[in-house]
């Protein structure tokens, strides 16, 4: 009896090496390294004390709902829902920013993005630095702009 379990315990394990040893390795989640692009980072000519008087505004008149901002750590988190066109339907998009504003001299500032992208289906994902570099061109835009 004690050789038969001995038998079935190594015929087990065997069978279970044997199945993983068959499994392609799993990619490992990457982290949002997105911030360190440059198509996410952007020096605007305005010094960061006039951005964030600005910057509720400017994200508003983007269409953004502007969730949290911190003028001392130069912080901002803003978020955008719409619905999306799609096969005869409409599918619900949602779109979550982080933007980070840094001095970078006396009169400019550095300002770094982290956006999401969430889509049923697909969940959440960074987003491609198209979306990116389109978001920091608006913003600047807007603070240029802005009296």
């Amino acid at each position: 009896m004690f050789r038969r379990t001995v038998l079935l315990s190594l015929f087990w394990t065997g069978l279970l090496l044997t199945c993983l040893a068959c499994v392609p390795p799993q990619a490992l989640p990457t982290p949002p390294v997105a911030a360190q692009d440059q198509d996410f980072l952007r020096v605007i000519p305005v010094a960061k004390d006039k951005v964030f008087p600005k910057i509720i505004s400017v994200l508003m008149d983007l269409g953004y709902q502007v969730r949290e901002v911190n003028a001392d750590s130069g912080h901002v988190s803003l978020s955008r829902a719409w619905n999306q066109e799609w096969m005869g339907g409409l599918i619900p998009q949602a779109l979550e920013a982080t933007l980070l504003f840094q001095p970078e001299s006396a009169s400019s500032t550095k300002v770094r993005v982290l956006i999401q992208f969430q889509s049923p289906g697909i969940g959440k994902q960074i987003m491609d630095p198209v979306q990116g570099k389109a978001l920091l061109e608006s913003i600047e835009k807007g603070l240029l702009k802005t009296p």
